[in-house]
């Protein structure tokens, strides 16, 4: 999408006046980071990208809304990236998207990613009934959804703490680089074990037991 609407000036007209979009490139795209205090900025960042996360993996079943959620975080990061780059500063453009951003957008692929596979579990369910399939999909999503809410709070307090701070640009993006790497190793070293142990991230027979009796 950057790649797109920096090469089309008739695309980067429609998002605002020459002037608005220079005052956007050198003045309010570097001050939305540091013109509120830290922890107010973090809370409604972590707020807001919790809340898209949630909203892609509840639309799981139609298919649209996590496409649309994808759609518009695309269209949103690279309209500012070719905004950036038409005056010149697509390097304070990474700056500030580096430090939270490496982490917090692979917190929204992983919801849409998630979300996707439940949509695909609604329509080939494979052996299992189709009823059977998304009870079990559905309640692995909570533990995902959960999950990334406390990967989410990780990127807004980097966000809210970080980005905006007076720490060198250098030192900024290792502590973004640092908190992906965590989270990656987790994933793979946590997540290799729990697959080879035969986990599916759904509760166990107990529990379901349990919830079916009190539904009953």
């Amino acid at each position: 999408v950057g790649f797109y609407t920096a090469g089309h000036p008739e695309v980067l007209a429609q998002m605002g006046s020459d002037a608005d979009r220079q005052q956007y490139a050198e003045t309010a795209f570097a001050s939305y980071y540091s013109e509120n205090p830290s922890l107010s900025f973090f809370g409604r960042v972590w707020t807001n990208n919790a809340w898209v996360a949630a909203i892609t993996i509840a639309g799981s079943f139609t298919g649209v809304v996590p496409l649309y959620v994808q759609y518009q975080n695309a269209v949103g990061a690279g309209g500012a990236a070719a905004i950036m780059h038409e005056f010149g500063y697509l390097d304070i453009f990474f700056q500030l998207i580096a430090p939270h951003g490496l982490l917090e957008l692979t917190a929204v692929w992983v919801a849409g990613g998630a979300a996707f596979k439940l949509f695909w579990t609604t329509l080939a369910p494979g052996p299992r009934s189709r009823m059977r399939a998304m009870a079990e999909e559905g309640r692995a999503m909570f533990g995902v959804a959960l999950g990334l809410v406390l990967v989410l709070l990780v990127s807004g307090i980097i966000e809210g703490f970080v980005t905006g701070s007076a720490l060198p640009w250098g030192a900024k993006i290792v502590i973004g680089v640092v908190a992906l790497a965590g989270f990656w190793a987790y994933v793979l070293a946590a997540g290799r074990r729990a697959w080879r142990a035969g986990y599916t991230g759904d509760v166990g027979e107990d529990a379901r037991e349990a919830i079916a009796a009190t539904s009953g």
